[in-house]
């Protein structure tokens, strides 16, 4: 992200349980990690709280079964929202963007971070832009991967833990060839 300028949109999950995770050591210099981010101009997200999945509902973008948050009761997920901010604000950061394990959400899930918390953009949903519903600026999040898509705003999402050596090398590709097309930097 450094060699071609870019500034990401980092999600942190505040208190991951994802079992996933058994398989990494602990870094136990993490959100010193998270507050360097910071300060190179990346964006850090809330992605969810505990990346655990709860239901089999997509809410309101139903792009995926499963769900941290999405068909929880409304004092469930103030609970995890407010304790996921918290978290985060131990560690000296404000998060002003959410989205949501696996994209899946529910107006329940507007409510709680409404309630909350400060954020009122959403990096979730599949549209053509940027949008405003429901009190909350939804930036749309598109593919899994690199490439050009035909709408006005397009991000990509990448879980780089599983990424393999060839997804980055056509990540770098692809962030070549845009820095060359647009003249950055």
């Amino acid at each position: 992200m450094d060699k071609y300028g870019v500034k990401p949109l980092v999600g942190v999950i505040p208190h991951c349980e994802d079992p996933m995770m058994n398989q990494y050591e602990k870094d136990t210099e993490f959100w010193k990690r998270v507050v360097s981010w910071i300060s190179k101009g990346w964006i850090i997200a809330m992605h969810g709280y505990n990346h655990v999945y709860r239901t089999e509902r997509g809410g309101m973008n139903p792009v995926n079964r499963r769900s941290e948050f999405a068909g929880e009761p409304l004092e469930v997920q103030k609970a995890k929202i407010s304790k996921g901010v918290l978290i985060m604000r131990e560690h000296g950061i404000d998060p002003q963007v959410f989205f949501a394990p696996s994209h899946t959400f529910d107006e329940n899930t507007l409510i709680a971070l409404k309630e909350c918390s400060n954020i009122r953009i959403i990096s979730d949903t599949i549209a053509n832009d940027v949008y405003s519903q429901f009190g909350f600026t939804f930036v749309p999040q598109q593919s899994g991967r690199v490439r050009k898509l035909p709408f006005k705003t397009v991000t990509f999402c990448y879980h780089p833990n599983v990424m393999n050596d060839d997804e980055f090398v056509r990540l770098e590709k692809f962030l070549k060839d845009i820095r060359i097309m647009y003249h950055f930097l």
